[in-house]
């Protein structure tokens, strides 16, 4: 959480991060009401999310790991996949 409430911040979308041993129910509700209603954190939090919307996160997190996978094993990866492509289409 601390890394990406530090993203968050550094984007102009949110209040500074509270680290943990500072934080409390009224250090909290302060940066929750900042996060709110501060126009700017919140024009720029609608930035992020249009961004965000026009990825699919999972299928880039597929390929990377797939490309990791391929370079490591390259003859396992394909045969394995071959075979589970198989047995899908065996359904």
């Amino acid at each position: 959480q601390p890394f990406m409430a530090a993203r968050v911040h550094a984007l102009g979308a949110g209040p500074p991060p509270i680290p943990v041993g500072q934080l409390t129910a009224r250090r909290l509700a302060e940066a929750i009401e900042a996060a709110v209603t501060d126009e700017t954190m919140r024009a720029h939090a609608r930035r992020a999310a249009d961004a965000l919307a026009g990825e699919d996160g999972v299928a880039a997190a597929v390929a990377a790991v797939e490309a990791e996978v391929r370079k490591a094993y390259p003859e396992t990866y394909w045969e394995t996949r071959a075979r589970a492509e198989a047995a899908a289409g065996a359904d």
